[in-house]
């Protein structure tokens, strides 16, 4: 859901880029998000969870020693990590003619992967019930 939210002010911005001609500044742009929420909004979540069930788990009376060598696990659905390792493969295969320059993205393509990354949205909530 961040992501999303994250995302809508950029295809705004997005829309003018491309309609001026720039659409590759969208492109390099949504995709620096994509990178940045996976190489920092990931860790810094995990670490969050983490450090407020230590907290929890040092307050009920665990020593430190004893928290830190027994860190807490994250739960996440085993359905929510092979849906995110298919669409992560499938989104690579698909975008690699894009990014080696072979191919350029219309409209329609555009289009589709906004609708592919709402179907995930969906499947991911539907996923975590």
């Amino acid at each position: 859901l961040i992501a999303a939210i994250v995302a809508l002010p950029l295809i705004g911005v997005g829309t003018r880029f491309a309609s001026a001609g720039h659409g590759l500044v969208a492109q390099r742009g949504l995709t620096l998000l994509a990178v940045y929420l996976l190489c920092v909004g990931v860790p810094v979540v995990v670490l969050l969870v983490a450090g407020r069930e230590a907290m929890e788990m040092h307050r009920s009376g665990s020593e430190w020693k004893a928290v830190v060598m027994d860190l807490p696990s994250i739960f996440m659905p085993q359905r929510l990590w092979r849906l995110d390792a298919v669409v992560l493969c499938l989104a690579g295969l698909l975008l690699l003619p894009p990014a080696a320059g072979r191919y350029r993205l219309g409209k329609l393509e555009g289009a589709g992967l906004i609708l592919l990354f709402v179907a995930y949205l969906g499947l991911t909530l539907v996923g975590s019930r």
